[in-house]
């Protein structure tokens, strides 16, 4: 069993930084018209702020968001966690941690997905008030160094395939956790206390 899906990374497209430029210097704008003595250069500059904030987002096609789904593919089974071309074994690794906040177009009412899209639609034609799918996180140690990775579900299916695995890691008796949006600990993404999560291991021969 394994489960496979991309890795986020910061959005690369360069025509992004156009926009993210003409935001910087939108505030900047904003800054000056406060002052009376630079008012005037605040207005000239917010006009081109506007202008260089739409041409970015124009070329763009409005993917200027500040991270994004990358090429890098992440696969984990119980032998062992691959990222690109390097791979730990999982004999080799501690404190596997997976915080999982949730699915793209996931229901999100309490606004815990902290890079989704409450302002509008993000770049996949999510409504506001759903999770995008990026705020997914797997950690661990190798060789005293923390790993932390940052990974996309993109549907449903690929959520359930997750929960596969974690039931393989349970299975194998591979130590690991896993936690929700909040860091409080689930079991196959339900939330339980510690008390909880040991009678679930036991009913469901984990442990």
């Amino acid at each position: 069993m394994q489960f496979q899906t991309k890795i986020i990374e910061g959005n690369k497209n360069p025509n992004a930084r156009i926009a993210w430029a003409g935001g910087g210097l939108l505030f900047l704008a904003m800054v000056l018209m406060c002052g009376d003595a630079y008012r005037r250069y605040g207005f000239w500059l917010f006009g081109l702020a506007i202008i260089v904030l739409l041409v970015g987002a124009f070329r763009s096609k409005g993917n200027v968001d500040v991270i994004d789904v990358s090429e890098t593919d992440l696969v984990i089974s119980p032998e062992e966690i691959r990222v690109g071309d390097s791979v730990w074994s999982m004999s080799q690794v501690s404190g596997i941690q997976f915080q999982v906040v949730g699915y793209d177009g996931m229901g999100d009412p309490d606004g815990y997905s902290f890079s989704g899209y409450d302002r509008g639609y993000n770049s996949y034609g999510n409504r506001r008030g759903r999770v995008n799918g990026m705020d997914n996180y797997l950690n661990f140690v190798f060789n005293g160094e923390k790993q932390e990775w940052q990974f996309y579900l993109a549907d449903p299916q690929q959520a359930q395939q997750l929960g596969a695995l974690f039931r393989e890691l349970y299975s194998r008796r591979v130590p690991f956790e896993e936690r929700d949006r909040t860091g409080h600990r689930t079991f196959l993404f339900e939330p339980v206390s510690e008390r909880e999560l040991a009678d679930r291991m036991i009913e469901y021969g984990y442990a």
